[in-house]
C-alpha cells in the first residue's frame, strides 16, 4: 500500500495549479489525504524531511543539490520518495526511509 501512497504523492506534486483545482486533482487529492489518515488510524506516519538535517535512521540521501541559501547546507531541500513510520506507546519502528535530496 505504501508504494501506492508514494504514487499519489509525486502525481500531485506534478500538477499545475489549475490542475489541483480541477475534479480530477481535487479527487487525486481527498484519495490521498484518505489514505494518509487510514495510515494513521494504523499508527504509521510520514516521516518529515525537508528543511530538517539528515538523520540515518530515518533518512536515506540519495542526491545532492548546489544551492545559494547557505542555510539549507547539509540540509534536506527536498523529497524524492516518502518514508514512513510506526509509533505507538514507546514503540517506534522505520518502515521505509525516506530517500532525500541534500543541499551542498
Amino acid at each position: 500500500m505504501l508504494p501506492f501512497i508514494e504514487n499519489l504523492r509525486k502525481s500531485l506534486a506534478t500538477l499545475t495549479e489549475e490542475q489541483k483545482a480541477d475534479n480530477l486533482g481535487k479527487g487525486v487529492q481527498m484519495i490521498y489525504d484518505g489514505c494518509l489518515k487510514s495510515l494513521a488510524d494504523l499508527s504509521i506516519f510520514p516521516i518529515d524531511a525537508v528543511g530538517c538535517d539528515v538523520d540515518s535512521q530515518l533518512h536515506e540521501p540519495v542526491s545532492l543539490q548546489p544551492i545559494d541559501d547557505k542555510k539549507l547546507k547539509g540540509k534536506i531541500v527536498s523529497v524524492f520518495e516518502q518514508g514512513f513510520f510506526y509509533e505507538k506507546d514507546d514503540v517506534k519502528i522505520v518502515i521505509i526511509p525516506a530517500k532525500v535530496i541534500v543541499g551542498q
